[in-house]
Parts: C-alpha cells; structure tokens; sequence
C-alpha cells in the first residue's frame, strides 16, 4: 500500500499518517532489550528449553509480533519523521519573534511548543516500536542529537536518559556505539555527569577497537577541561596511542598532548616560520623579547 500510495505522489505528512494506522503500537519498555531483530537484524533466537505447545499468553506474544511494522515499514517512518522535524524547526525560527537587535525574545508558551521539545516523544514512541532493529538505533541517536542542540534548565530530560540507558543496555556491543561515544561527552548538561562517565567507562571495555578508542579519547577530553585531572588525561591520551596506533582517534590525542606540552598559558611558544608581505622569511624567535600580536584567520 506504501508505494501504492508514492506512485500517487502523495506528500509525506499523509504518507505517514497512512503508515501509522497500518502499523499497530506495541507497548514496551524503553529499556527492555527485546524484540523481533537484534541490531544487526538478524532474527532473535527462541530461549532454550522452549516447547513446541504454547499457552494463550505466548500465542497473543506471537500475534503481535507478526503484527508488528517491518524494519522497511519503521525505516521509512524514521526518515519521514526526522523530515518533518527539520521542516518544523525552520518553520519556528522563521516565525519566532525577535527584539530590535535581531536577537530571538521566545516567551514561556514559544519554549513550550519549540520542535526540540515536542518531537523526542515522537522519536522515543518509534524507538520502541522499531525494538530490536536498527531504527531503535537511529531513533535514539537522532532523539540525543536533538537533545545535545538544545536545552534549558528546566527541561525534563527522562527521555534523554532513557535514550542513553537503552542504547548502553541493549546495543552496548554493537559497532554503532562509536556514535554514541562521538556523542556522549557533549551530552552532559542533559543527562548528567555521572551518566557520561558511567556510559563512557562502559564503551572504552567494547569489543569493538573504534568504539573503545572513541571512549578513550572523549574520557581524555572530559579530563582536560577547566575542573579535570592533566594526569589522567594524559595517561588516556598515551593509552590511546598504545591501544590504537595510526587510528584517527589516536591522531587526535597527539594533537592533544602537543597542547598539554607547548601550548599553555605560562610556556614558551612553539618556533613558527612564515613569509612576510615582502617575500622575506621570518621566524618568531626573532623576536623573542619583544611583544608580538599573532592573528590567527581564515575563510569559514
């Protein structure tokens, strides 16, 4: 019916609405691993020392898994409902009201209807309908994507971190988790400190190196800020380049010990050499003594 009705050129509001009343809500909890395919999407074996004869409970359990919506099915929600939001936010900022120095003035009912905070349940329902199967992945990953641009204090973030618990508890092995920890440390003024550190100390023990140095590195990063431990920092950064060699995680972290080393406040800076306006070559302990301004510039 999906592409009876995209051969029609149907918009994808109606699409969607269509594809919600084909596909039936199951009712499951956010951090109940479950589910008709794991996130590789192979199908979930039968517990062992299951029986052939089932009771009326595991024979409704069955019903309703063949009912439920197909990855296909739950791939093509995701992608529609991550349009729609994208559209919804450039419709708000459009419209929102601004003060005469351009600057955006949102009132208490403008915070209460803004896309970033009306969509995560939407993600958060998909994500428990697509339970087992790559999209609960993706879902969760685009929901803390929303949640990581925008936030106020007085913000309830359960969603956020059951986000976080479910990708850590149901996909904690998958390879995809090199995502979650790209993602985790900036996340902290949603789901707070300890969660980062608990979710992170779990992903550097991954079985997958991409993962593990991912975690490393943002353990490091998490270090190195204003309240963090130099010496910890510096022994994740040192570990990474052992455990990792030639990976670009590890290539980063050598940027960061270069900044530990050279590059603070209090140490001599590094020798530059450049070229002036004049074609003469110069270096910058030529003018060591001497107050020098460097301007640092670009194209973005």
């Amino acid at each position: 019916m999906v592409n009876w009705v995209a051969r029609r050129g149907r918009d994808e509001r109606e699409l969607l609405a269509i594809g919600r009343g084909l596909l039936p809500f199951v009712a499951l909890a956010l951090t109940a691993c479950s589910g008709p395919e794991n996130a590789s999407g192979s199908q979930t074996p039968a517990p062992a020392g299951s029986h052939e004869g089932t009771s009326v409970a595991e024979s409704s359990a069955a019903t309703e898994a063949a009912d439920a919506p197909s990855p296909a099915a739950l791939s093509l929600e995701l992608s529609v409902l991550q349009e729609e939001y994208k559209a919804a936010e450039r419709s708000f900022w459009d419209s929102a009201p601004r003060r005469d120095d351009g600057a955006f003035e949102l009132s208490a009912e403008d915070s209460e209807r803004m896309p970033s905070r009306t969509f995560p349940p939407r993600f958060q329902s998909l994500a428990e309908r697509a339970r087992g199967t790559p999209v609960e992945v993706d879902a969760l990953l685009a929901l803390l994507d929303i949640a990581g641009r925008s936030w106020w204090p007085e913000k309830d973030t359960s969603i956020e971190a059951g986000a976080v618990q479910a990708l850590l508890e149901c996909h904690g092995d998958s390879p995809r988790m090199a995502e979650l920890a790209d993602r985790l440390r900036h996340l902290e003024h949603v789901v707070g400190a300890a969660s980062v550190d608990a979710g992170l100390a779990g992903l550097a023990d991954s079985p997958h190196a991409e993962v593990r140095a991912l975690a490393l590195k943002a353990q490091a990063e998490r270090l190195l800020e204003p309240d963090g431990t130099e010496a910890a920092a510096r022994a994740l950064l040192e570990r990474l380049q052992r455990e990792h060699p030639g990976s670009e995680p590890a290539q980063e972290a050598e940027g960061l010990l270069f900044k530990l080393d050279h590059l603070r406040v209090g140490l001599v800076a590094p020798d530059q050499e450049a070229v002036d306006q004049h074609g003469e070559t110069f270096r910058l302990s030529d003018y060591r003594g001497k107050v020098v301004l460097l301007v640092f510039w670009g194209f973005w």
